[in-house]
C-alpha cells in the first residue's frame, strides 16, 4: 500500500510521517529527497547555471537553501522553474527507493500533492489539518513572518480543500497524545484494506 500525505505549512506533516514510521510503516520525505538533490554536485550545477554562485551558496561553496528560497518566494517565474526541476527529480528519486523497498507499507510525505495533480499515483491519502491560529503560532516559532505564512498558503490548496479531497484526514491542533491515537488508529484501519503496491514510475 502506498500512501500520500500532505496537508498545509506547519500542520505536523514531518511529525505525522515520524510517528507513523515507529508504526512500522516504511516512511519517504519528500523534503529530505530535496536536500539530496540540492546536495548533488550533477543537480547543483543546474542551479548554479541559473542564478550564479555568489547568489546561492553558503561560505563553505555549498548550495543554500535559504538564499534560493529568497529568490523564488518574490518571483514566481522563478518558483515555476524551481518547482520544474525539483518535483520531476524527487518523484524520480522516490520512485527508486519504492521499487527498492520491500516493506507492504509505503508512506510518502508529499506537501504538493494535490497542487502537482500527483493523487493519482497513490492507494490512500491522508491530510492533515491544523487550526490556523496554532499553524501560525507553530510558524512563527520558527521565525516565520506573517507575510511569509500567508504567501505560502496562497500558493497552496486551503487546508479544508485538501481535507475534503483526501481519503482519510487528521486534526492536528491539540496534544500530542491525541495525535499520535488518531495515527494509531488509521494505522489499523490502512492494513485491513488490500491494496497492491504502486509503482510511482508507471504512473
Amino acid at each position: 500500500m502506498l500512501v500520500g500525505l500532505t496537508g498545509g505549512v506547519g500542520c505536523g506533516k514531518s511529525t505525522v510521517l515520524k510517528i507513523f514510521g515507529e508504526l512500522g510503516w516504511f516512511t519517504i520525505d519528500a523534503d529530505s529527497l530535496v536536500h539530496e538533490i540540492y546536495r548533488d554536485k550533477s543537480m547543483g550545477g543546474t542551479f548554479l547555471a541559473r542564478w550564479g554562485e555568489a547568489e546561492i551558496t553558503d561560505s563553505s561553496g555549498n548550495i543554500d537553501r535559504k538564499k534560493i528560497a529568497e529568490i523564488v518566494f518574490n518571483n514566481q517565474g522563478e518558483l515555476e522553474w524551481l518547482e520544474s526541476v525539483l518535483h520531476p527529480a524527487v518523484f524520480e528519486r522516490s520512485a527508486k527507493i519504492i521499487g527498492r523497498c520491500k516493506s507492504d507499507y509505503i508512506m510518502f510525505d508529499v506537501p504538493l500533492l494535490y497542487e502537482k495533480n500527483k493523487a493519482f499515483v497513490f492507494d490512500l491519502i491522508i491530510s492533515i489539518w491544523t487550526e490556523q491560529s496554532v499553524q501560525y503560532k507553530r510558524l512563527m516559532e520558527r521565525s516565520w513572518s506573517i507575510n511569509d505564512i500567508e504567501s505560502r498558503n496562497l500558493r497552496q490548496f486551503s487546508q479544508g480543500d485538501k481535507l475534503e479531497r483526501a481519503d482519510l484526514g487528521i486534526i492536528n491542533s491539540g496534544p500530542m497524545g491525541l495525535l499520535r491515537e488518531q495515527c494509531k488508529i488509521l494505522d489499523k484501519k490502512m492494513r485491513t484494506i488490500q491494496y497492491g503496491k504502486k509503482k510511482i514510475s508507471d504512473r
